[in-house]
């Protein structure tokens, strides 16, 4: 009845505008004033019990509800609706309070934002903040630029630069800066510190908001992490010196050449203290079990070498000239080796082909071809693929050779048979003619 009343007043203020002068004080409809408060302005707005009542020079207020900026004097552009909103309220200003006893306590603090029940209640001279939410940032008094946004959110917070989201999000966070918080009913690790992250009760951070660049630490399952960036305890960039991205392992910081199984089995990759990336298989140890180099899957060295498959420690290869080493087979479509000579210079007029014998006697006295590596020695250091190929291909031209000059050799033996084959068949024709001959001198 008394709403209708109001409006019914309402009404008549409106149609009397139009009829004749308008009203030039407040008016009081069934106990609920109307108008623009106490004061010199003319740019108030007061609607409710003694809203805007003892203002002096504030100007662009605007107060609905139940003592609203009651005590306002010379605060402007404050906006308040609802019961007991900016109640205390003296020389603030660009406050907005909606909802009953939002910013209640505030006397100067300005540009602040409270929207919902007791929602920044007991700010007193705090700037800058935002509260959503019932009971959002309430116990704060002189905090400034904070943010809370869920029922109860930063609810104890006296500092400054929080963000609070979600419900009951830092409920007991007492002091402390530049801390950030989301997630429902979960706190940060200390209620009393400064520049911490808590996501969930997932990601934590150390260092936010620093005033040092690069000083924040980003954990995931661990409240306090050491690290720029840690996962957990069994799932981290660094552990003990060593660095890495694993499951089921952990590292001994004594150890630098082994890692323990947490649970089996266990596989990854990370990186050691020795600069080294190394890709570990051990998906057939068990837990409390250490790996070695033996199941390092694929090493790759600070020296600029790769191991695949190999039990090289993480010294990297006594060779330095090894690039990548593969124990066992390398199966490959197609392999292209760079060349910066090949072996056509045997065709070369100014070569010299090592005759016959000369090879013959080689061989009879170190038991492989000439230029070509021995045994002993392919087993010592290897075959040098490309290296190999040129040797092979310069000894088949040498053949080549070698079967051309007995080719030669062979076309000019056969000459000379054929010629000694036609002096044969003239001398056994002159000799048929000579029987013939005495036979017919016998007749």
């Amino acid at each position: 009845m008394k709403k209708t009343f109001l409006f019914l007043a309402l009404c008549m203020v409106t149609k009397q505008q139009y009829a004749q002068s308008p009203f030039t004080t407040d008016i009081i409809v069934n106990g609920v004033t109307i108008g623009k408060g106490s004061g010199t302005p003319t740019y108030n707005t007061a609607t409710g019990y003694n809203a805007l009542k003892l203002n002096t020079t504030g100007d662009q207020n605007s107060a609905f509800g139940y003592k609203a900026l009651i005590n306002n004097t010379t605060g402007s552009y404050n906006t308040a609706f609802g019961m007991f909103t900016l109640l205390v309220n003296t020389t603030g200003v660009r406050n907005t309070a909606v909802g009953d006893f939002s910013l209640e306590s505030n006397t100067i603090g300005y540009s602040n934002t409270a929207l919902g029940y007791q929602a920044l209640d007991h700010n007193v001279s705090g700037a800058y903040n935002n509260a959503i939410g019932h009971y959002a940032l309430l116990s704060n008094a002189v905090g400034n630029g904070n943010f809370a946004s869920g029922h109860g959110a930063l609810y104890s917070s006296t500092g400054s630069y929080n963000i609070g989201l979600g419900y009951l999000a830092a409920y007991h966070q007492t002091s402390g800066d530049n801390n950030i918080i989301i997630g429902s009913n979960i706190e940060l690790p200390n209620l009393t510190g400064s520049n911490q992250l808590n996501i969930g009760n997932i990601v934590y951070g150390t260092g936010i908001n620093s005033s040092t660049p690069g000083a924040g630490k980003i954990g995931i399952g661990t409240m306090t992490p050491t690290e720029k960036f840690q996962i957990g305890d069994r799932f981290t960039f660094s552990d003990g010196g060593w660095k890495g991205i694993c499951s089921n392992i952990k590292w001994d910081a004594n150890l630098e050449t082994n890692v323990r199984i947490v649970e089996g089995p266990a596989s990854g990759m990370f990186y050691t203290n020795k600069g080294n990336t190394a890709f570990l298989n051990g998906s057939t140890k068990v837990a409390g079990s250490t790996l070695n180099d033996a199941f390092y899957t694929m090493v790759l060295y600070n020296s600029g070498q790769v191991g695949v498959g190999t039990s090289y420690d993480l010294n990297g290869f006594t060779d330095q000239t090894i690039k990548f080493y593969v124990e066992g087979g390398v199966r490959a479509r197609k392999v292209r080796v760079d060349q910066n000579s090949f072996a056509d210079f045997v065709f070369h007029k100014d070569y010299h082909l090592p005759t016959i014998d000369s090879v013959d006697r080689y061989i009879q006295q170190y038991q492989h071809l000439p230029s070509v590596p021995s045994e002993k020695e392919v087993k010592e250091n290897g075959v040098d693929v490309s290296e190999m190929n040129k040797l092979l291909l310069q000894k088949i031209e040498e053949l080549t050779l070698y079967t051309i000059d007995q080719q030669k050799q062979l076309d000019q033996k056969n000459k000379e048979i054929e010629k000694i084959n036609d002096r044969m068949d003239k001398l056994e024709e002159l000799m048929k003619k000579m029987e013939q001959q005495v036979l017919n001198e016998k007749k």
